[in-house]
């Protein structure tokens, strides 16, 4: 395997957005839209939980990436 393929071996595969999820909105009899519990669980999830996961990921693979641009 030559340098750049040693290189490129090292650049980790950039994570992916986590998907927003799948909701079910009501509208209520005073013509706003609401969710149920269940779906109010998932918005948390989704904000609390996977994004502060994928800026995690995403703070780890800034930090290898310049690993790896410093040894160019």
């Amino acid at each position: 395997m030559d340098t750049s393929g040693i290189i490129k071996a090292m650049i980790p595969e950039f994570p992916d957005l986590p998907e927003w999820p799948d909701l079910q909105w009501q509208i209520e009899d005073n013509g706003r839209y609401s969710l149920n519990e269940a779906d109010v669980d998932k918005v948390l999830d989704y904000w609390e939980n996977l994004i502060p996961y994928y800026l995690y990921r995403i703070k780890e693979y800034r930090t290898v990436m310049e690993i790896v641009v410093d040894h160019l």
